[in-house]
C-alpha cells in the first residue's frame, strides 16, 4: 500500500511530531499521577469515608 502524496509534506510531518509529543506527555502524566490516584482510592475506601462504596 502506497502512502498518499500529502503524507510526507512538512505540515503532515509537523503534525505527526506534535501528536507523538502529546502522546508522550500524556503517558508521563498518567504514570506520574498513578500513586495519587491509588492513595485517593485507598482513602475513599476507608470505613469512615462518605465516599466508601459498599461491596
Amino acid at each position: 500500500m502506497t502512502r498518499p502524496e500529502w503524507y510526507d509534506t512538512p505540515a503532515m510531518l509537523l503534525a505527526s511530531a506534535e501528536v507523538e509529543s502529546a502522546r508522550a506527555h500524556l503517558e508521563t502524566a498518567v504514570r506520574d499521577s498513578a500513586p495519587r490516584v491509588d492513595a485517593c482510592l485507598a482513602s475513599a475506601n476507608q470505613s469512615d469515608s462518605p465516599m466508601r462504596r459498599e461491596p
